[in-house]
C-alpha cells in the first residue's frame, strides 16, 4: 500500500484530512455538519479537541450524495485554493475541445445529451475524485 492510500484509511484531524483530500479544512467541517461520518467530533474553546475523520470514509460519503451537491462542494473547496482554482478552470476550458470530436456527426438529441452527461460526470471525477 503506498503512502497516499494508507493516508486515506488512517484517522486524521481535520487539517490533515483536508491535506490528504486536497480540500480546505472548512470543507471537511462543512461536510461533517452535513452528516459526513466522524470518528470523533471536536470541541471548540477551552480544552478544545480536533474533529477526527477517516478521509476514505469522507470520499465514500461524498460519492453517495447527489451529483449537484458534490460539484458544489468541490467548487466551494476550490474557491479557497488558488492552485486548485487554476487547475479547475484549466480542466473546464479544455472540456469543449475534448468533447467536440465526439459530437461530430451526431444528430440525435438523446445521444448528444447522454454524451454530455457522461463527459460532465468524467470531468467532475477528474476535478474532485468523487463525482
Amino acid at each position: 500500500m503506498n503512502d497516499r492510500t494508507s493516508e486515506l484509511h488512517k484517522p486524521a484531524a481535520t487539517e490533515e484530512a483536508a491535506r490528504v483530500l486536497g480540500v480546505t479544512p472548512k470543507s471537511i467541517l462543512t461536510w461533517v455538519r452535513q452528516g459526513a461520518p466522524v470518528v470523533r467530533k471536536g470541541r471548540q474553546g477551552r480544552g478544545s479537541t480536533p474533529t477526527i475523520v477517516i478521509p476514505s470514509d469522507l470520499l465514500d460519503w461524498c460519492s453517495l450524495r447527489p451529483r449537484a451537491n458534490r460539484a458544489r462542494d468541490y467548487i466551494d473547496a476550490v474557491s479557497a485554493d488558488s492552485a486548485a482554482r487554476r487547475e479547475w478552470c484549466e480542466a473546464v476550458l479544455r472540456f469543449p475541445s475534448r468533447l467536440a470530436p465526439q459530437l461530430v456527426g451526431i444528430s440525435d438529441e438523446c445521444a448528444i445529451a447522454a454524451l454530455l452527461q457522461r463527459e460532465l460526470g468524467a470531468l467532475l471525477l477528474e476535478l474532485g475524485g468523487d463525482a
